[in-house]
C-alpha cells in the first residue's frame, strides 16, 4: 500500500528499447483525468526532453507496452485521501520484439 502525498520518479535508462509490463496495478481512480492519484509515464529524448505517453489509474493494468528509446521516466503521485495498493512494473531494456510484421 503506498503513502498519502507523495511524488516519487524512476527513471530506466538501458542500450536500447525498454518494454514495460504491470503484473499488479491498483491506483485510486479519478477518472477522466486520474485526478486524485495518477501514474505518468515519459519517454525521455536523448536530449532530456520528456514526452508523456499517457497517465495511469484505477484497477486495470495499462497493456505491455514498448517504449522505442533508450529511456523512460515514471513518475507516481498520490494526494491526502484515499490508499491504494499500488501497483508492480517488470521491465527490460534493449528490448527486441521478435514477431513479424
Amino acid at each position: 500500500m503506498y503513502v498519502y502525498n507523495i511524488t516519487c520518479q524512476w527513471r530506466i535508462e538501458t542500450p536500447g528499447p525498454i518494454r514495460l509490463e504491470f503484473t499488479r496495478f491498483d491506483i485510486e481512480n479519478g477518472s477522466p483525468t486520474c485526478y486524485w492519484d495518477w501514474l505518468d509515464i515519459y519517454q525521455v529524448s536523448t536530449w532530456g526532453e520528456e514526452y508523456i505517453i499517457d497517465r495511469y489509474c484505477g484497477e486495470t493494468a495499462p497493456e505491455p507496452m514498448v517504449i522505442d528509446r533508450d529511456r523512460v521516466l515514471l513518475v507516481f503521485h498520490s494526494d491526502h485521501m484515499v490508499l491504494k495498493d499500488g501497483f508492480t512494473l517488470n521491465w527490460e531494456g534493449d528490448y527486441i520484439s521478435s514477431g513479424g510484421d
